[in-house]
């Protein structure tokens, strides 16, 4: 039974004891998954037949598994939001699997990836473990007691009890929304919120019935099919027609050199074309579609604005102005991909990392020594550990002769990542490797045998590598390339990625709001070791610094070519896949070293005064080519529209994603958006709110862009899932729908037919008010 009850000082109690089944799409709304009421339990169930139809994640990249698991269902506290709350929740775990509970921005996360150890996520961000407690999830099956506390200026998690860890918020802003998130079969029987200083509901707007777009990335589309046939864009256009759908935003990535396609491309550029075969851009059958599709229907984009256009329909152009190209390394420094092509051949244009490859990088390896966070007792032996070699980062040898090793507590004094000092001394436990002799340039320490998960520290604090002069050596560290869920023990196979995506959890870097250098790695954990890779990566690939001259003319050439081809208008976003681990290094070089000592006065260090004032001069070279990409935009009569994305979200002493501070209100105050794209951004979320309070303030019409694959894949009840976004959406006062992505739920065959998998569609996208 609900209880609602006022109490003073503008208070209200909510609890939920037991539940019933009419509160979930009322009270609680399914973001995506199976959650029914059973004996008065809130309860995550997996689809229990999920077929074909589950297997829509993008590009075949992620553990569909894993997918078809996850569940996410939310509550808003109070519609204007409160100042002060307080949450008790009572949950068991029939799958040891996993559990997010969050409070707006901050969450509580246990995870097998941790032993099941809580770990601090920032939901803004979309970046996990930044705060490690040591208390696991007691695989009992019982119902354990969360607490949670939301003040002004942070949210506190306590289990059981005890408390674990504070994260911090942007100061006066309201708390809005509890959501809980189950990669098992969560079932809840309890929920208590008490929320204090309740702000009065926002008023509703008068407004039109909800507009309806979709976001076609071709990249994907060649995930399933080859286009071989000019008509399959046309199809494409028409089934998207019948939806409902009044424009296309086209992701435009698979753009070509002029002279590597067509009747007078060299022919050797155009033969780098046939070379395209990465490991996403492949048909269920594993034979490569996109350098087909290129050769026979290229351009693709004016082939959909002909098709929109015959329907009454428009196409927007969206660019990724920050991005690892699709190509992904396979050309070499020569690419026919515009992109790939810029990016390789003007490293100098791209963000710089602070002090180059760093220092030593070459010596010979003497010394590793392993740090842990603090000096309580861990689990692993000296049998366990090994150390293995590599000249490619393919293939690993175990290296050869006899090596000390030692176990320690000692007095440690951290360096800060990057605001510079140390921090206090702490007694820690150590593991040194000594008496070693490598040259190779990867080496990985591998911990062999049962994953304890209790050795661990933050990523860049985990190991310390010396020659025999006991001088540092500069290294790159990272995780093994796929997650290894296994017991079958590493014998050297497969390589680890030092710059790109993170693969043994979600990816976190320039695209997201928090350093990967930032959360805690454990040296037992799923993950069993801790891989190297001699010097820094001295430049981010893919990631143009906006103060670079060569930066700004390929970007305005690179929307001239959309604007040329013919589309309605402009997208700008942010939020990529070039998602190095430590990007808070990055975004200096010659230029932007000169340019702060020509505005502030002094030179640009790696410290704490410096970094916010590093942010900011880089936010005002990325604003003043907005300026002129609007001009150029509207000088061309077409319509000007730029991302807010939740890595958007940063507290003024954070540093912002890619070190650019993103000045979103700015942008929407000087006039320079007709509408903005609101990627990935809660509905009740109080970042949500302050964007769509101040687009309303200054007429600028506003595009909801939620993420719908994993609405498809793990949700046996999509339908009604679906139905309640869509009255969400126009309820929350958003202008429209963005479908995100197009080949979630359409995709071509082998017959150049584009079939839609959910016929329901039709009928659920009609709902618009």
């Amino acid at each position: 039974m609900v209880q609602c009850m006022v109490v003073p000082a503008r208070s209200i109690v909510t609890e939920f004891k037991p539940f019933k089944e009419e509160n979930i799409g009322r009270e609680w709304t399914a973001a995506f998954g199976t959650w029914r009421v059973q004996d008065g339990n809130l309860c995550h169930y997996f689809p229990e037949k999920p077929g074909d139809n589950a297997k829509t994640m993008i590009g075949n990249s992620v553990d569909i598994e894993s997918f078809k698991r996850l569940a996410a269902i939310k509550c808003v506290i109070a519609p204007g939001g409160a100042a002060r709350v307080r949450i008790r929740i009572r949950v068991a775990l029939q799958e040891y699997d996993g559990l997010i509970v969050s409070l707006d921005e901050s969450g509580c996360e246990w995870a097998p990836f941790f032993g099941m150890r809580p770990v601090l996520s920032d939901i803004a961000s979309g970046s996990r473990g930044h705060e490690f407690a040591p208390l696991p999830w007691p695989d009992d099956q019982k119902y354990h007691q969360i607490d949670i506390e939301g003040t002004e200026n942070g949210v506190t998690f306590s289990f059981d009890g005890r408390q674990l860890f504070t994260g911090p918020r942007e100061a006066g802003r309201p708390h809005h929304q509890l959501m809980i998130e189950s990669f098992g079969t969560a079932a809840i029987s309890e929920v208590r919120i008490e929320a204090m200083d309740v702000n009065p509901a926002p008023a509703p707007r008068d407004r039109q019935p909800l507009r309806l777009s979709a976001v076609d990335d071709f990249y994907d589309d060649l995930c399933y099919a080859k286009f071989l046939d000019p008509a399959m864009f046309d199809r494409l256009v028409g089934q998207l027609h019948e939806l409902g759908v009044e424009r296309i935003y086209w992701l435009n990535t698979l753009v070509m050199r002029p002279e590597a396609i067509g009747p007078n491309a060299d022919p050797e550029l155009n033969q780098r074309i046939n070379r395209w075969n990465h490991r996403l851009n492949n048909s269920p059958a594993g034979e490569p579609s996109g350098s087909p599709s290129i050769q026979a229907t290229y351009p693709f984009l004016e082939k959909m604005i002909d098709a929109a256009h015959r329907r009454g329909m428009e196409v927007y152009g969206v660019h990724k102005l920050f991005d690892l190209s699709v190509a992904m390394e396979t050309f070499g420094k020569t690419s026919p991909f515009v992109l790939e092509h810029f990016c390789k051949t003007h490293p100098e244009a791209m963000l710089q990392r602070w002090d180059g490859a760093g220092e030593n990088a070459q010596a010979t390896v003497a010394r590793i020594v392993l740090y842990k966070s603090d000096n309580s007792d861990h689990h692993i032996k000296p049998e366990q550990i090994s150390i293995w070699i590599s000249d490619d980062n393919k293939t690993y040898r175990r290296l050869a002769g006899q090596f000390k090793i030692s176990f320690s507590t000692t007095i440690k004094t951290f360096a800060r990542h990057w605001e510079g000092g140390h921090e206090a001394p702490t007694s820690v436990q150590t593991i040194t490797l000594d008496g070693l002799s490598i040259n190779e340039p990867y080496f990985v320490v591998h911990i062999d045998g049962q994953r304890n998960f209790s050795f661990g520290n933050r990523l860049y604090r985990l190991a310390e590598v010396y020659d025999a002069k006991g001088q540092p050596i500069a290294t790159t560290r990272n995780l093994p390339e796929s997650p290894r869920v296994s017991d079958a023990a590493w014998e050297g196979q497969g390589g680890f990625v030092f710059i790109g995506k993170t693969t043994c959890r979600q990816e976190t870097g320039s695209g997201r709001g928090r350093d990967f250098q930032e959360m805690y790695q454990l040296l037992d954990g799923n993950d069993l070791g801790i891989a190297f890779s001699r010097g820094h990566i001295p430049y981010v690939y893919g990631a143009p610094n906006p103060m670079h001259s060569q930066t700004q003319v390929f970007w305005r050439n690179w929307i001239n070519m959309s604007l040329d081809a013919g589309v309605d208008g402009i997208d700008i976003r942010i939020m990529n896949h070039n998602n190095i681990l430590d990007w808070g290094n990055y975004g200096f070089g010659p230029q932007v070293q000169s340019e702060f000592l020509k505005r502030y006065g002094r030179p640009l260090r790696r410290d704490d005064n410096c970094h916010l004032l590093h942010n900011e001069l880089l936010g005002d070279a990325y604003t003043a080519f907005l300026r002129d990409t609007a001009s150029l935009v509207r000088g061309r009569g077409k319509k000007m529209q730029h991302h807010v994305s939740r890595p958007m979200d940063c507290r003024p002493d954070q540093r912002p994603m890619v070190n650019i501070r993103w000045n979103w209100r700015q942008w929407i105050e000087e006039g320079l958006l007709d509408e903005i794209t609101l990627k990935d951004l809660e509905l009740e979320s109080g970042f949500y709110r302050q964007v769509m309070d101040h687009a309303t303030r200054h007429n600028v019409t506003t595009w909801h862009c939620p993420y719908l694959g994993v609405l498809f894949d793990a949700s046996s009840t999509w339908a009604v899932t679906m139905e309640q976004m869509m009255r969400h959406n126009y309820a929350a006062g958003t202008d429209g729908l963005m479908l995100y992505e197009a080949a979630t739920f359409m995709r071509g065959d082998a017959d150049g037919n584009i079939n839609l998998l959910y016929p329901d569609l039709r009928r659920i996208f009609s709902i618009r008010s």
